[in-house]
């Protein structure tokens, strides 16, 4: 049922009543992706270019970087010209964070703060702008495609260690249960310091629904984890 009633009926519905773009932008990906390399080549360096120019214009760490190294964002013609320019590291950005490495034409009401788990190091903060929400949403849809899970398909998320929440406000409860009854979505959580081979091995054997052979491993959005997709056999 889902399959047919969330991307004919749900998801566009959904759209129009909220103002949503989130499956726009997924079907926009889905109808990109089959573009000739010369095309997606060409539109990734010119969407670098513009990346580059707000950076140097509005973020002090960058516009700086520039300057040291004699160069302007213009001078970026091609993917191999990046190499002139020094590796930014997270030991860089933290130090300035926030003043020097958020861009200044980015209003505050605009900012959300996001923050790593720390499970290779210190957690790292850092904001992105509420207004690409529904395109990072419509993104992350599209490569769960590519995984070969779909939103209704049973999710197992190896989320950050426990201790992380701490630092974050919990999601509200009706949000989970909304979306498993509207588009059939069921995420089991597994933090990341509890995982081991028997426990996610007991999860996947336990996954619900019409086709409990199929399972993701997706990552929360706030840590580095590694991202997989399979089928139980």
């Amino acid at each position: 049922m889902y399959r047919w009633l969330v991307p004919r009926v749900v998801f566009p519905l959904a759209e129009r009543l909220g103002g949503r773009r989130m499956w726009t932008e997924t079907c926009r990906l889905k109808a990109l992706q089959w573009r000739p390399q010369s095309e997606l080549e060409a539109r990734a360096l010119e969407r670098l270019r513009g990346l580059l120019m707000h950076a140097a214009a509005h973020v002090p760490h960058y516009r700086d970087l520039f300057r040291r190294v004699g160069m302007e964002p213009e001078d970026i013609r091609t993917l191999s010209d990046l190499s002139h320019l020094p590796i930014t590291t997270k030991a860089d950005l933290r130090a300035g964070f926030p003043a020097r490495t958020t861009a200044h034409n980015l209003p505050e009401h605009r900012r959300q703060k996001m923050l790593t788990s720390g499970s290779t190091g210190l957690p790292f903060e850092f904001y992105w702008d509420r207004s690409c929400a529904e395109v990072l949403r419509g993104t992350a849809l599209f490569f769960q495609e590519w995984a070969g899970a779909a939103i209704w398909d049973t999710r197992i998320l190896i989320a950050s260690p426990a201790y992380f929440y701490t630092n974050i406000a919990p999601e509200s409860r009706f949000r989970p249960l909304i979306r498993r009854k509207v588009l059939g979505e069921r995420i089991v959580n597994l933090p990341a310091n509890e995982l081991t081979t028997a426990k996610f091995r007991t999860l996947v054997n336990q996954a619900p629904g019409e086709d409990a052979t199929s399972f993701e491993v997706i990552p929360h959005p706030s840590g580095p984890w590694p991202h997989s997709s399979g089928k139980r056999g």
